[in-house]
């Protein structure tokens, strides 16, 4: 069974920026809010992120893809 978490304190606020970071030693998704909050997600190394837009049917059912952006992959130095 896939496990879901659910952020309802971020119901309702206002997105300034979203960040995508995906370096040697940092992998995370950073969204930070206009009231100065920011929600952050760290992943374990040596993956790629793909994010995708699309609409929703019920809030969880996609019905159609809108967008995909380029793959975030590690920068190797």
């Amino acid at each position: 069974m896939k496990k879901k978490n659910e952020f309802p304190e971020f119901v309702g606020k206002t997105v300034k920026r979203i960040m995508a970071y995906n370096d040697e030693d940092w992998h995370s998704i950073t969204i930070d809010f206009t009231d100065s909050t920011s929600l952050s997600f760290r992943m374990t190394p040596h993956m790629t992120m793909r994010a995708e837009r699309y609409r929703v049917k019920n809030g969880d059912v996609v019905v159609r893809s809108i967008r995909k952006y380029p793959p975030v992959t590690e920068d190797k130095k």
